[in-house]
């Protein structure tokens, strides 16, 4: 008989069975591989998240007096106790309120504007071809502990009612500002929150690290985070230098850096 088919059957096995077994091994072995990072990504997630959690905002409402009849009046803006996570921390204005006859109070949940005592008819300066202009514009933060959502919940009323031209004012679009929490990256530097836990937290890979520093552009370089080793001389550092306010919580603002390396 000729034998010269078989052989041709057992070569197409034997060919089959080694694709099956190298298959196999690489089924195998894949889930054990160390996947590999992007180190543009890897900055990306720590900068995301450094900047959500140790950021907060500042907002700036405009409003414009139109008519305060008398002191019996005031113009009453109020943040709601129990539903706003923010409070205010003053006020500012391009006008002469004293020559205005203005008188402004507030708390941290509510600012007052009335006439002086003797003066009738307040209101903020009025430039041409604008009835809305803005005089005042009262300045709220947030609070230390606010929920993702950051409720900003905003009343503003007359206190009496009168006549309907007795108190009339005009409520403008926020602005916000943005800007680096001290307190908050502070419960970093003081190891409150740890370097692992940041890790976890983020889903940042085991295999690689990455350090934080705080520059407040006088000389001074804080630490926020960083593992307890410093790269080796052959690792391949990846830095971004990111320009950012540090927001303080009177609402001034002074210039900073955060640096980020990732290895």
């Amino acid at each position: 008989m000729n034998k010269k088919g078989l052989a041709y059957v057992d070569w197409i096995i034997s060919l089959s069975l080694f694709i099956v077994t190298v298959l196999m091994i690489f089924a195998f072995l894949r889930p054990g591989i160390v996947p590999t990072f992007e180190s543009k990504d890897l900055i990306n997630i720590v900068e995301k998240n450094f900047l959500e959690e140790n950021s907060w905002e500042m907002v700036s409402i405009p409003l414009a007096i139109k008519k305060i009849e008398n002191r019996s009046y005031s113009v009453v803006l109020e943040h709601v106790d129990q539903i706003s996570e923010w409070k205010f921390i003053g006020y500012t204005s391009t006008q002469d309120l004293d020559n205005l006859h203005l008188e402004i109070t507030n708390t941290s949940s509510e600012i007052s504007i009335t006439c002086k005592v003797g003066y009738y008819n307040c209101k903020t300066e009025i430039s041409s071809g604008s009835p809305s202009t803005p005089g005042i514009y009262a300045i709220s933060i947030e609070k230390d502990v606010v929920s993702e959502d950051k409720v900003f919940e905003l009343e503003g009323r007359c206190s009496l009612t009168g006549a309907p031209d007795s108190c009339d004012y005009t409520l403008g679009s926020k602005e916000i500002f943005k800007g680096l929490s001290e307190r908050r990256i502070y419960l970093l530097v003081s190891e409150l929150i740890s370097y692992a836990d940041l890790k976890e937290d983020w889903n940042f890979p085991d295999s690689r690290d990455f350090s934080i520093y705080l520059d407040y552009m006088n000389g001074t370089l804080i630490k926020a985070t960083s593992p307890e080793f410093e790269p080796s001389n052959q690792a391949n550092v990846f830095v971004k230098v990111i320009s950012m306010s540090i927001l303080e919580s009177n609402g001034e603002r002074k210039p900073a850096k955060v640096n980020i390396r990732v290895w």
